[in-house]
């Protein structure tokens, strides 16, 4: 079971989620329980309720539609203040690319929460690739549920445990990417740790020394080998200088992403 836990911090307390699974990880391993999310007391049927399940519905519709931002937004402070949302948003949309639009939701039922004003919802939801079992719990804000805590399960059969060949690949694709200059070229294959540092200073080193390397002439493959994931490390033969570039590839939801990146001149 692959599992995607994003939740908000105690009161006077910081948590994020957990980090994604890599290789080391086992596919089947047990969801995370948050005990302190949700008990076994149903909640009464009612307004409220029916206002939470239209919550529930709002929330996986813009899940499936990957408006991550809209959820963050409208995410209670308590769940804002818990994760960083760079990071939180670019795992939404890596749980929900192989799931596909939100479709129906089959199975639902309500618990209450053990902290004041938390309710939680519970069952499976239907997507366009696969059926999903969710676990997500609303606080009051107010007169206004608001996102505190989900999990969502990607289902074993949407798991893609790309091979070792594909790394090669995804790291060709990254290095191209960073050669180019353009520091968003290289972002698109980062892993959520990655991206989150790939700020205005990085963008800014890495085309100065794009521009010192100058037109890429070649680029060789000196290792690749297996580091609880898939390290890479090229030579870059430019019109001016040569240079070495390394990266390390790990594994989210099966899919190769790059966590480091380091190019430097010889």
């Amino acid at each position: 079971m692959i599992v995607l836990v994003l939740a908000a911090a105690a009161c006077g307390q910081r948590s994020s989620a957990p980090p994604p699974r890599s290789d080391a990880a086992p596919a089947d391993a047990a969801p995370p329980v948050d005990a302190a999310a949700v008990d076994a007391t149903p909640v009464d049927a009612g307004p409220a309720t029916r206002e939470l399940r239209g919550a529930v519905e709002t929330f996986l519709t813009r899940l499936g539609k990957r408006d991550v931002a809209a959820i963050w937004d409208d995410a209670h402070a308590d769940f804002r203040a818990g994760e960083q949302r760079r990071r939180a948003e670019r795992m939404m949309v890596l749980l929900v690319e192989p799931l596909g639009k939100f479709l129906a939701i089959d199975d639902y039922r309500t618990q209450a929460g053990n902290r004041a004003g938390d309710n939680a919802a519970l069952g499976t939801a239907r997507f366009e690739h696969g059926v999903a079992p969710f676990q997500i719990v609303f606080r009051d804000d107010g007169d206004v549920p608001r996102l505190s805590f989900f999990n969502v399960d990607l289902p074993p059969e949407l798991r893609r445990d790309e091979t070792p060949e594909q790394a090669r690949a995804l790291a060709d694709r990254a290095l191209a990417g960073a050669l180019t200059g353009d520091v968003d070229k290289l972002r698109r294959f980062a892993h959520p740790a990655l991206d989150e540092k790939l700020d205005a200073a990085q963008a800014a080193s890495l085309k100065e020394l794009v521009g010192k390397l100058g037109k890429v002439k070649q680029i060789e493959l000196v290792v690749q080998e297996e580091c609880k994931g898939q390290c890479f490390e090229l030579k870059v033969t430019g019109a001016r200088a040569t240079a070495k570039a390394t990266l390390k590839l790990t594994r989210i939801f099966g899919r190769w992403h790059v966590l480091s990146f380091n190019l430097e001149l010889t």
